[in-house]
């Protein structure tokens, strides 16, 4: 995996890879790491990254996700992490014990999550509430004038059927937070 370039389905990191000394982390895609690795050295933005394998002190990947964890110390010595996001499948467990093996990172542990973290959950509840509420008053409105398809759909669905499927949404949304608190995520945390 050294050496190589990985494409993430993320909004903003494309291409990642490393090689003996950095890691690197483009939102520009990339088919060597020698484009990957001139375009990271040589670039100022905040969306090319160039990691130090020395500098990377903990890397934390949740198995229920395609979420991975960088904790590292930028140059001025400050702790920085960094969220990488889309994964293919069946790549982020072996990318990220190759890259810990290569940054000499050899204490791995394999913990069970004993918090579950509904926040990405709290903002679906509050998202579809207020959606809903909006678009029953919409629906709610007399029919004058000429209107979008959405618009027409909410009206003749009605408030009280816009209700409905707003609490059909809420209700799966519960479902996913019960499931996920009965089934833990476990996390591979590889430290100094």
């Amino acid at each position: 995996m050294i050496n190589n370039v990985y494409h993430l389905e993320s909004q903003f990191t494309k291409s990642i890879g490393f090689d003996s000394g950095s890691l690197y982390l483009s939102s520009l895609q990339f088919d060597s790491i020698q484009g990957l690795r001139n375009k990271c050295d040589s670039s100022s933005k905040r969306s090319d990254i160039k990691i130090a394998l020395n500098d990377i002190q903990k890397i934390t990947l949740n198995d229920q996700s395609e979420n991975v964890t960088l904790d590292f110390k930028n140059r001025a010595g400050k702790s920085k992490n960094y969220h990488l996001t889309g994964f293919p499948t069946g790549l982020k467990e072996g990318f990220c014990s190759e890259l810990a093996k290569t940054a000499g990172i050899i204490n791995h542990q394999l913990r069970e999550n004993k918090t579950v973290d509904f926040s990405i959950h709290y903002l679906r509840i509050a998202g579809t509430v207020i959606g809903t509420s909006v678009i029953a008053y919409f629906a709610s409105t007399p029919r004058t004038g000429r209107r979008s398809q959405m618009y027409r759909l909410a009206q003749d669905i009605g408030p009280i059927g816009v209700s409905i499927i707003g609490g059909i949404f809420l209700l799966f949304i519960l479902y996913l937070m019960y499931k996920q608190m009965k089934n833990p995520a476990n996390e591979n945390v590889y430290s100094r």
